[in-house]
């Protein structure tokens, strides 16, 4: 489910950081510290960039992943 929410600029800019930091996505972070907060069980994710390098799709080729993934975190920031 899609939700847009609203947080302090500073809280989402230290989410990001940590996100960053664990080699993960901001929504993978705030899901598991919802579960958490609600004394859910985690749930097995795959990581959301897992497995770029290796897709054989037509999109991908000519393209370095870890270049790619740079990139995308480089608006983070």
């Amino acid at each position: 489910m899609k939700t847009t929410i609203e947080l302090p600029d500073d809280l989402v800019a230290r989410a990001k950081r940590a996100a960053l930091e664990r080699k993960t996505t901001l929504r993978a972070l705030v899901d598991c510290g919802l579960r958490r907060e609600l004394g859910l069980p985690d749930e097995e994710q795959n990581h959301p960039l897992e497995g770029l390098a290796t897709m054989d799709s037509q999109i991908w080729r000519g393209v370095e992943a870890d270049a790619y993934v740079a990139e995308q975190r480089s608006g983070w920031g």
